[in-house]
């Protein structure tokens, strides 16, 4: 379990960062909160934080005296994050230098804190906050790339494209709509995993079927008549990585629906920051894309 430790003289920004960390996932037990850097480098030996979140400017000791100290104490491991109104070049340079993992200036939205505290710590095992913890045994990797590959050539058979897996995903990289494959155990109503698809992949998959033509694809998907067939053949390859979603318990998953949605709605930036077996790819083809779409799984 992910530890957290909170440094900032302002009680309201330490509830917005408590509120930032648990809204990933990341258990409320696990953060500590203190008001000034001496209180932590008091506590820091007993707490060990996985990462601190600390204030550049508070009263006595500096958030950059604070992070000096906590180096030259022997704690060059553990992770540092600003978050500042600070913003000069050269204090920059200088928290740098003192190994600052990342550096976010107020005001920020909770949505960037989330990401970077992610990629700082990795995903918490955990979907949400306040959910169960997950058996390492239920957590698996979720499609290969020779998977996906196999299903992009089927979908594009005439034409010539370029597939990768990147590290990670940003919402703010994906389109402000995305189409959504949900997947669930045969038989049962819960969603287990998700595909997201943005609007450059969608078109590119489509456009296969409209004569490589995005413009007329995206034309096509404004009408509502024409909608259904233009995502008839995305569809069926949502239907087709149902197979290859790899559960430890084995148990198949089938595509019980897929829906065009607006990204801001229905926890989806969430799921994306927070939940495990996280997944992406990037899809090129020559004259088209990036399009990118995202696997993972859902734990409750």
């Amino acid at each position: 379990m992910q530890r957290f430790m909170i440094v900032d003289d302002s009680l309201a920004v330490r509830s917005i960062i408590r509120r930032a960390i648990t809204s990933c996932g990341y258990a409320g037990e696990a953060i500590h909160a203190v008001s000034s850097g001496m209180e932590a480098l008091s506590a820091v030996n007993t707490f060990r934080p996985d990462l601190i979140i600390t204030d550049w400017h508070m009263p006595g000791l500096s958030g950059l005296d604070f992070v000096r100290t906590l180096r030259r104490e022997g704690h060059e491991s553990v992770k540092v994050g600003m978050v500042t109104a600070e913003t000069s070049e050269a204090c920059m340079v200088d928290a740098r230098k003192n190994g600052i993992e990342f550096i976010l200036h107020k005001p920020f939205r909770d949505d960037d804190l989330m990401a970077l505290i992610v990629k700082s710590v990795g995903h918490p095992v955990s979907g949400r906050a306040g959910a169960r913890t997950a058996p390492t045994s239920e957590v698996a990797a979720i499609v290969t790339l020779d998977d996906v590959t196999r299903l992009v050539k089927a979908a594009l058979p005439t034409r010539e494209f370029s597939l990768k897996k990147v590290d990670a995903i940003h919402p703010e990289y994906l389109s402000a709509k995305v189409l959504v494959g949900s997947y669930a155990r045969v038989g049962k109503k819960s969603v287990d995993a998700l595909c997201i698809m943005d609007m450059p992949c969608l078109t590119l998959m489509a456009g296969a079927k409209k004569g490589g033509d995005v413009t007329l694809v995206q034309a096509a998907l404004s009408t509502e008549a024409m909608r259904d067939e233009v995502l008839r053949p995305v569809s069926r390859f949502l239907e087709n990585v149902a197979p290859l979603f790899s559960l430890r318990d084995k148990k198949p998953l089938v595509l019980i629906r897929s829906n065009l949605v607006e990204l801001d709605k229905g926890g989806l930036k969430k799921a994306l920051l927070c939940n495990v077996g996280l997944q992406v790819y990037e899809l090129g083809v020559p004259g088209g894309g990036p399009g990118r779409f995202v696997f993972l799984q859902l734990v409750s």
